[in-house]
């Protein structure tokens, strides 16, 4: 699926997707690749890595997927260390992969809470965690993807709301952690919390029948439900005019 390209470009730069082999993150992942970054991307579906990868490679840059389960620390570690040997650095971290279940609290079962967890906060804890130490070499940007149900909560989504408060509170502490207060190797290390709006699939008109996301487009500044395409690269030129920007400009403007 061909979707709108910002007009940037990402020569040269290093980017790891999580979550890229589908929605928000596939968006992402090929928005970059065709500003002309490198793109490693990472998910569970190799048959759909493999057919995002297929897409990305056309622009004369890196495109690679790496098959495997961010619930996992082990894993984790050894994706970072994959996109570094395959890119040979990082400069950016989108930690876009997340699962959601639809469900009141009396409903909602043990193994839907710890999956939800395992995936939206764990495993983002230990891209992190395992990124940052590589950003640092390269005064790196770290995208958290969370979501406005982390702030203001949604119907029957009790365990995907707590999930994304947490992602938001992680990604505050860290870049207070890594703010330019004394500690120069953190100055160009930055946690961003991006907070997500609805996104449509393909098959957007059965996902507003599910309960509770059908009032979301409506609690969105453009009451709307957003496509793939326009929610990728609206972020790549986020973080082109913002994150990007602030490095080459003489750096970081911390908020």
């Amino acid at each position: 699926m061909a979707y709108p390209r910002p007009q940037f470009s990402f020569v040269e730069k290093a980017v790891l997707v999580t979550g890229g082999t589908s929605g928000m993150g596939e968006a992402i992942a090929e928005s970059f690749a065709a500003s002309r970054a490198d793109v490693v991307i990472t998910g569970r579906n190799r048959e759909r890595g493999n057919a995002v990868c297929a897409r990305m490679s056309g622009h004369g840059n890196i495109a690679k997927f790496k098959a495997g389960d961010i619930a996992d620390s082990s894993f984790c570690d050894e994706l970072v260390d994959y996109a570094v040997q395959t890119m040979g650095k990082l400069d950016i971290v989108v930690n876009s992969a997340g699962i959601i279940y639809h469900a009141a609290v009396e409903v909602t079962t043990d193994e839907q809470w710890l999956d939800t967890f395992d995936v939206n906060v764990n495993g983002m804890f230990y891209v992190c965690r395992a990124a940052i130490p590589r950003l640092r070499q390269t005064g790196g940007v770290i995208i958290n993807i969370a979501s406005d149900a982390g702030l203001t909560g949604s119907r029957h989504l009790v365990v995907y709301c707590a999930s994304k408060g947490a992602v938001i509170q992680m990604s505050r502490a860290m870049a207070v952690d890594h703010a330019p207060k004394g500690y120069a190797l953190f100055r160009c290390v930055r946690a961003m919390s991006i907070r997500r709006c609805c996104v449509a699939s393909s098959s957007s008109a059965a996902l507003t029948q599910i309960r509770g996301l059908g009032v979301g487009g409506e609690r969105t500044p453009q009451s709307r439900m957003f496509s793939r395409g326009s929610s990728g690269s609206g972020l790549v030129c986020r973080i082109r005019l913002d994150a990007l920007h602030d490095r080459v400009s003489g750096g970081p403007r911390w908020r």
